[in-house]
C-alpha cells in the first residue's frame, strides 16, 4: 500500500508481458498498463509549531494583532485546503481567529485581560482540512500578559494617629504608614511617600521610602 500514494506518485505504468510456454518458437507479446491513483484525504494538518507565544499588554485594544498561526497539509486539492476552526481556552472569547489567514486578534475593548489575576492565558488552536470538514489538528497557544500601571496605591489604614509631645515640638514616636499598590511588577507597584503642601510641612517630614 506504500506505493500507492497519490501525492507521490499519482500514477502507475508498467508493461505486462505474455509469454508462450509451450510449442516452437515461444512467442510474446506485451501491453503497457496505466493506473490512476485516486487521491484519499489520508493526511491531517500539520502546525508548524507545537507551541506559538506571544506577548501583549493587559490593556489591548479591540483589532490588535496578536500572532498568525500557520498549518500545511500533504494531500492535494481540496483535501489539503486548510480552516481554521476553532480557538478555545480561558478568554478566547475575547479573541477573534481568521479562518483562512490563522491570524489571531483581540476582538474587544473590555478589561478582560489582567495581568495580576491571569499573568498568562492558555489556549487550543484547531486547524481542519478539507476546507473545514475533514481531519483536526490542534496547537497550544500561550499569551503572556506584560504589566501596565492601572492600580493605584492604597493605605492600609483610613487614619493614622500619633501624639505630640507636650510641648508640641514632634511627635512622641514616629508614625508609619503604609501604603501598597496591586500592580503585578516594578516599577509600576513602587511606592514613594510625600506630604502635600500645607502649612505644617515645616514641622513634619515623611521619609518617601519607608513611610
Amino acid at each position: 500500500s506504500a506505493l500507492l500514494d497519490y501525492e507521490t506518485r499519482p500514477r502507475i505504468e508498467f508493461k505486462v508481458l505474455a509469454r508462450q510456454v509451450s510449442g516452437t518458437g515461444q512467442a510474446s507479446s506485451s501491453t503497457q498498463v496505466r493506473i490512476n491513483v485516486l487521491d484519499l484525504n489520508d493526511n491531517i494538518p500539520v502546525f508548524s509549531k507545537s507551541l506559538y507565544t506571544a506577548q501583549i499588554y493587559e490593556n489591548i485594544t479591540a483589532g490588535t494583532s496578536i500572532l498568525r498561526v500557520r498549518a500545511t497539509d500533504g494531500d492535494n486539492g481540496d483535501f489539503g485546503a486548510i480552516r481554521y476552526t476553532q480557538l478555545s481556552g480561558k478568554l478566547a472569547d475575547k479573541l477573534q481567529l481568521d479562518d483562512i489567514s490563522g491570524l489571531i486578534i483581540c476582538a474587544t475593548n473590555s478589561q478582560d485581560f489582567d495581568r495580576e489575576l491571569h499573568p498568562e492565558i492558555h489556549l487550543t488552536v484547531e486547524a481542519t482540512d478539507n476546507n473545514g470538514l475533514g481531519n483536526k489538528a490542534s496547537a497550544r497557544v500561550i499569551l503572556q500578559l506584560l504589566d501596565i500601571n492601572d492600580k493605584v496605591p492604597r493605605f492600609l489604614k483610613p487614619i493614622y494617629k500619633g501624639v505630640m509631645k507636650p510641648d508640641q515640638s514632634s511627635l512622641k514616636s514616629p508614625l508609619y504608614v503604609e501604603a501598597v499598590d496591586d500592580d503585578a511588577e516594578e516599577p509600576n507597584n513602587k511606592i514613594r511617600y510625600s506630604m502635600d503642601p500645607s502649612i505644617f510641612n515645616r514641622n513634619f517630614r515623611v521619609d518617601s521610602q519607608s513611610g
